[in-house]
């Protein structure tokens, strides 16, 4: 009995620590969109794995959220990597989606349109009831108004925290 537990333990063990150098390339499509139909932009990642260590959910690189069209052309967000938690109660319910989306060293642009509306108050109107939580760390905030742009640096910050 002893020798089950440890080889089930080691087998766990080596599982999640094999699992972020797992290519799962294969899922980004349908990470994309179901990242797109909870934040209402689009959304471009460029790989995914799969991490156990820190909770179940998927580390993905390259992620960029894209602008609405009223703000301009430049990305909402791009994030070198984001860590993105695994909604299991939305899961159960049969709807796909996280609950968490962690983005490490981002660069976020904010724009303040000719109208006076920023480009935040556009994600607010499109986010739908079960958005995941965005936490930025170390994050990098560009603002723009009008022609000018400045940038403010962020070490730890949460933003839509639930």
């Amino acid at each position: 009995m002893k020798r089950i537990l440890w080889i089930a333990v080691t087998v766990i063990v080596a599982t999640a620590a094999a699992a972020p150098f797992l290519p799962l390339n294969f899922l980004r499509p349908s990470l994309e969109q179901a990242l797109a139909k909870r934040l209402g932009r689009r959304i471009d990642i460029d790989q995914v794995s799969l991490t156990l260590f820190t909770g179940p959910g998927f580390a993905l690189s390259g992620v960029t959220i894209r602008e609405d069209p009223r703000a301009g052309i430049e990305p909402f967000i791009y994030a070198p990597t984001v860590d993105a938690r695994v909604d299991w109660v939305g899961l159960i319910g049969g709807r796909r989606g996280f609950s968490s989306l962690r983005l490490v060293d981002p660069t976020l642009n904010l724009v303040k349109t000719p109208s006076g509306a920023w480009n935040v108050d556009y994600l607010i109107e499109a986010r739908l009831a079960n958005a995941p939580s965005l936490h930025l760390r170390g994050a990098r905030v560009n603002v723009k108004i009008g022609d000018t742009k400045a940038a403010v640096y962020f070490d730890v910050t949460s933003w839509f925290g639930k």
